[in-house]
């Protein structure tokens, strides 16, 4: 039983550091981008973890600041997650680039009918 609980440990963790991909970054307007991420339910942590780090390695590249606008994750089914990060990247001076105040995005819709 011992020999099992010293393999599985180390099985989730290699499972959950290494589960993840991300998308290409995707232009979403001016100085605005988008990326996702999927990686097993375990991982959903480092699922966002994997795509803020691809934001922010992007907007290096381009000689700017990476700051969040919105983030969404979601469980997908038993064994995944997916996590969506909207961005911008901005020079530093930009006057939008303050601390972020993220605010999570609505999952569900309440349809009013008035009659």
């Amino acid at each position: 039983m011992q020999i099992i609980k010293y393999i599985s440990v180390p099985l989730i963790l290699l499972l959950a550091s290494c589960g993840v991909t991300t998308s290409e970054v995707v232009p979403a307007g001016k100085d605005t981008y988008f990326v996702s991420g999927r990686g097993y339910a375990v991982a959903s942590g480092g699922s966002f973890a994997k795509v803020y780090k691809e934001a922010d390695e992007f907007c290096k590249k381009q000689g700017k600041f990476f700051t969040p606008v919105s983030s969404h994750a979601e469980k997908i089914d038993q064994m995944s997650s997916s996590v969506e990060l909207t961005f911008r990247c901005l020079l530093e001076g930009d006057p939008e680039l303050q601390r972020p105040q993220m605010k999570p995005l609505p999952n569900t819709a309440i349809e009013v009918i008035q009659k």
